[in-house]
């Protein structure tokens, strides 16, 4: 999914700390000989539980899923890693 594509206002606001509160506490550990210890979520945008609050639309992947007809569309029922609003939803789902 292309969210640069979506052509539509969507709320997709979700709390992120800057790039310069990064770079200060790695320096900080640095200085202070500290270990960072980072981690990520598998597939983070996926798990979110909660429902789109729009209609999207996409093309399924390829090879086509059983039961999906060629040129057949299909409707997303959660986020999707891609879209403009996958941050705001993931951030909804941890609260």
């Amino acid at each position: 999914v292309q969210g640069h594509q979506e052509d539509v206002e969507i709320r997709s606001d979700s709390p992120t700390g800057p790039l310069i509160a990064f770079n200060m506490i790695c320096h900080l550990a640095a200085t202070k000989h500290w270990t960072l210890t980072f981690a990520d979520a598998h597939n983070a945008y996926l798990q979110a539980t909660g429902r789109l609050e729009r209609v999207l639309l996409q093309r399924p992947p390829q090879p086509l899923p059983p039961g999906v007809k060629p040129g057949q569309l299909t409707q997303a029922l959660g986020s999707s890693y891609g879209t403009r609003d996958a941050g705001r939803n993931w951030w909804l789902h941890l609260c």
